[in-house]
Order: structure tokens, then C-alpha cells, then sequence
């Protein structure tokens, strides 16, 4: 069967000093256990004094200074163009980055078209493999190597470079004054190439082999990898069922590797599709500007949650509203381009799993999806248009910070949570993933009048190429749609 396209490190903050009222207290009489009327505010002439002598009251449960609070740091990338990022600030990218900003002992294995050496994103590449088999597709010569570099072009017959957009949006490497700012500023990113220049194509059985290959898994004839990823991005789609597949996805989760999914932009139910449909998976619909899903994005009960996409549209200043990233278009070089679709909404989540699994290592794909899922934004939930009893749009849109901060309190239940369960407040609650668990089948859902055989899969982005040079940007070429439901890219 036939499957198509559907982080520079920046120094720690310092820990900021307690701040506090000089010359208040707060006291608690004992006596008193809840009820926050008894606290009193008292005022002292030496705190530090005042404090030593009420903790030997014996009438006294508790005193403690008057700390100041202060809002939620947030941290703006320097990247030249991060203003044209509306993405990252949509689902709090910067207040996250002021918890973390992603680890370099984090992988995340980006299966797709292979990666181009974009020097706003090389230093972040570690040793992938080329899965693709057929050497006409592979389009370098032979079949299966060592090097996963994406030989196509931007043409929508090619590959479209697909890999590296995806991979720039996970992990370009940000703060540093040029191009753009990837979500996760730690991570490692590995190139796994499964689509080849035939249209971005690729067979079930090469993504298969590179599901298991990127989990740490053996593979008869390639060099096991030496550095097996944390999290799997699939940004592509296709009919037909896979129990191969379902396999190796229930194979990665075992050994604690996240799996995520474009949703599909067929405007259609994304449990038709594959991997979309596939249990275990983290399904990624897309929103636009407006946080809502985005016309073309897949629904249904698989959809785990929403994250930008983007759409052909402008802004009222004439910027797009595409989802940018590294490319490289000729004769310009090394450029930054546009896209829109699931393809572009679900990198978001795979960064967010690395900066989550950065303050919380033993986050397991379980867990992730249930802290995803609790933390995000319910306002752009929507029912199934196909049945408005369902789900549509899974938990909602992305909220990185919210996802980070939950994984962050994990430790304070230490080992006590089930995978079933995540940490609230100190106490291990039922996860959330009830509401995104529906309609999910093993190897994905026959489509009626599917081919046995095969299925073209789309590569899960619109192109909206546009080129920038240093600061100018211009629209080379909308890249048409050939068919709302047949071969072709979208």
C-alpha cells in the first residue's frame, strides 16, 4: 500500500529572588485549620526577628513573610522572522519557553521525505536512515541507505521538501537572529525518509520498517539506530487499513516512544485514515488564525486535539497566514516558505512532547496524551460535522505552556500515578483522554471501495510558497489542489 505526504540551546535564567512586604507577616493562629479568616496580617519592625520569635508561639500554627508575586515571564526569540510566527505565541510557545526551552538528550524522529542541511537547522540533524525501497522512487540512485537527505523538489510531482518544513517547525534552531524559531530549542531532530519524489509517496511496507527502526527496534539489514527517538512525527495519510502498521505503532509505544499524526485534510473523518486512525496514535487536527478548525483539517473522536495548520489566507497587513519554515527553493538557496495543513499542525505537538518529556523523563505516551488533552484550550472544540453527537475536534487547540507545566508536576506524585492516571495537586487523577479515546479501531477503518492493494496518500500540506530573502518574502506559486479526494497534493 502506498502512503504519500498527506533548537539553539540559550543559558538557563537565573532563579529569581524571593521578593517580599519588609516589615509584614502573615499569621496563621492554631486552631484554626482552614478557615483563611484567621490569617492575619501583622506588622513587624524586623521580619526576620518577628518571624523567629511567633514560630516558638505556641498559639500560633504557622507564620510566614508576605511574598510578591509577579505575572508569568514570557521569552521572545530574536529570530528575524518570529513576527511572522503567529503560530508559536497562539498556543503559548513563549510562556513555555520560560519553563523550559527542550533538552539535546531529547530525539524526535521526523518520517517523512528526509531533511535538506538548512543552515537554520542542520545543527540540530543526528544520523537518520532512507527506508524507500523502490530506487525510482528514492530518486538518488539506489534503494535503502545511510543518507536521508530529501533529493526532491518543490514541485508538487516531487517530494515538495515536505521533511525539512516539518523538521524546522519541531527544532530550527531559534535565538539566534536569523530565519525562524522552532518550537522545541533543545531537541535532536532525526530524519527518517519513507516518501520518496514520486509525488511524496511511500509504501506501508518502508514506513513500517521506520516506525520500528526510529522506536530502537531491530531491522533486518540496517544498522541499529544509535540514537532511538523519545517521540514519532507521521505528517501523512492515506486510506486503506494497516495492521502492519498498527503493529509497529503498538511496538513503538511499548518501549515509550509518543506517536503523532496529521489528521488528514480531506475535510472528512480522520478514522478512515492511516496512521490517523490507528490506536494509540496522537492525532493532530489544524486550526487557522481564528483557532478554529481550519476547513480542509480531518475531524471525528480519533482527533486527539487541534494545533495551527493555517490556510492560504492574509492578514489585513497582506502577511500569510501559512505556517513558516526552512526550505530551500531554487535559484534563491536556503529560504524560509509557507505551508498550510495537518501536516504543519502536528510538529507543533510532537515539539511539545520533547519540551514536556525535558522536565518530566518518564513521561510515557499515555501520560502525554492525557496531559495534552487536560490542558487544552476547550474553546475550539467543535462537534463532528459528520455526526454532531461526536467529538470533532478532540480536546481542543495546543496550549504548550499549559502541557510543560503539567508534565512539570509529575514529580510531585513520584512514582504513586498509573499510566492510566496523571498528577493533580499532589493526587493521582483518572487521565483526560476520555473524550479523544472514541471510534478508534486497531489498523484503522476499511474505506469502502478502498484498493487492497494500494492507496494514494496525500502530503498533508497546502503550499503556499512563498520566498524570503532576508526580509523580503513573495508569493512564487500557490500549489493547486488536483483533486479533493484522489491522488494529488494538498
Amino acid at each position: 500500500m502506498l502512503r504519500s505526504l498527506a533548537c539553539v540551546l540559550i543559558a538557563a535564567a537565573p532563579v529569581a529572588a524571593q521578593e517580599y512586604v519588609p516589615g509584614r507577616v502573615l499569621v496563621h493562629d492554631r486552631g484554626a485549620a482552614g478557615a483563611s479568616s484567621h490569617v492575619r496580617v501583622l506588622h513587624v519592625r524586623d521580619t526576620d526577628a518577628a518571624l523567629a520569635e511567633l514560630r516558638d508561639d505556641p498559639s500560633i500554627e504557622w507564620v510566614e513573610r508576605d511574598y510578591i508575586r509577579h505575572r508569568t515571564a514570557v521569552v521572545t526569540p530574536n529570530d528575524e522572522m518570529y513576527g511572522l510566527q503567529w503560530a508559536l505565541p497562539a498556543i503559548h510557545a513563549p510562556a513555555a519557553w520560560a519553563r523550559a526551552t527542550g533538552s539535546a538528550g531529547i530525539v524526535v524522529a521526523v518520517i517523512d521525505t528526509g531533511v535538506l542541511p538548512h543552515p537554520d537547522l542542520k545543527d540540530r540533524l543526528v544520523a537518520g536512515w532512507d527506508f524507500v525501497s523502490d530506487p525510482a522512487n528514492a530518486g538518488d540512485g539506489d534503494g535503502r541507505d545511510a543518507d536521508a537527505s530529501d533529493p526532491g523538489t518543490l514541485d508538487a510531482s516531487s517530494s515538495m521538501l515536505h521533511g525539512t518544513h516539518v523538521s524546522g517547525i519541531i527544532g530550527a534552531v531559534a535565538n539566534n537572529g536569523v530565519g525562524v524559531a522552532g518550537l522545541d530549542w533543545g531537541c535532536r531532530i532525526q530524519p527518517v525518509r519513507v516518501l520518496g519524489v514520486r509525488g511524496g509517496t511511500g509504501a506501508d511496507s518502508d514506513i513500517v520498517d521506520a516506525i520500528r527502526w526510529a522506536a530502537g527496534l531491530h531491522v533486518d539489514n540496517v544498522p541499529d539506530n544509535a540514537t532511538p527517538a523519545d517521540v514519532i512525527n507521521l505528517s501523512f495519510d492515506g486510506r486503506g487499513r494497516s495492521l502492519a502498521m498498527q503493529e509497529a505503532v503498538d511496538e513503538a509505544l511499548a518501549r515509550g516512544v509518543a506517536v503523532v499524526a496529521a489528521a488528514g485534510n480531506d475535510a472528512a473523518d480522520s478514522g478512515d485514515d492511516v496512521p490517523a486512525g490507528l490506536a494509540g496514535v496522537i492525532t493532530v487536527g489544524a486550526v487557522d488564525s481564528s483557532r478554529r478548525r481550519a476547513a480542509y483539517s480531518n475531524f471525528g473522536p480519533t482527533v486527539t486535539l487541534l494545533a495551527p495548520g493555517g490556510s492560504y489566507d492574509s492578514d489585513g497587513a497582506g502577511r500569510s497566514e501559512g505556517i513558516l519554515s526552512t526550505l530551500f527553493a531554487a535559484p534563491m538557496g536556503w529560504t524560509y516558505v509557507d505551508y498550510a495543513g495537518t501536516s504543519q499542525a502536528a510538529p507543533y505537538v510532537a515539539g511539545t512532547i520533547s519540551l514536556m518529556k525535558s522536565v518530566y523523563a518518564p513521561l510515557t505516551p499515555r501520560r502525554a496524551r492525557s496531559l495534552l488533552a487536560a490542558t487544552a484550550d476547550a474553546g475550539s472544540r467543535c462537534a463532528s460535522p459528520a455526526n454532531a453527537v461526536e467529538p470533532g475536534c478532540g480536546a481542543g487547540l495546543l496550549d504548550v505552556d499549559g502541557a510543560v507545566a503539567a508534565a512539570a508536576a509529575q514529580w510531585q506524585c513520584g512514582e504513586r500515578c498509573r499510566d492510566d492516571q496523571m498528577c493533580s495537586a499532589g493526587q493521582c487523577v483518572a487521565g483526560a483522554s476520555a473524550i479523544i479515546d472514541g471510534g478508534r479501531a486497531a489498523g484503522g477503518c476499511q474505506l469502502a471501495g478502498a484498493s487492497g492493494r494500494a492507496s494514494s496518500l496525500v502530503i498533508l500540506c497546502f503550499a503556499i510558497v512563498v520566498a524570503a530573502a532576508r526580509r523580503c518574502r513573495r508569493l512564487l506559486l500557490p500549489v493547486e489542489v488536483e483533486d479533493e479526494r484522489g491522488d494529488g497534493i494538498r
